[in-house]
C-alpha cells in the first residue's frame, strides 16, 4: 500500500506544504485582518463527463 502522498499525484493546480508551526501559533497568524485581506478563490470549475 503506498503511503500518503506517494504514487497518486494528479495535477490539480494545488500546492499542500507541511507546517512545523503548532495548531496554536497557525490560528494567532491567521487575523480577522489577514483573512479579509485574502484574494477572492473563485468558483471551481467542474466537468461531468457525458
Amino acid at each position: 500500500m503506498a503511503s500518503a502522498g506517494q504514487g497518486l499525484v494528479q495535477d490539480t493546480g494545488i500546492t499542500v506544504q507541511e507546517s512545523t508551526e503548532t495548531s496554536e501559533e497557525i490560528a494567532e497568524y491567521w487575523t480577522p485582518e489577514r483573512l479579509r485581506n485574502l484574494p477572492a478563490a473563485g468558483m471551481p470549475n467542474v466537468v461531468v463527463p457525458d
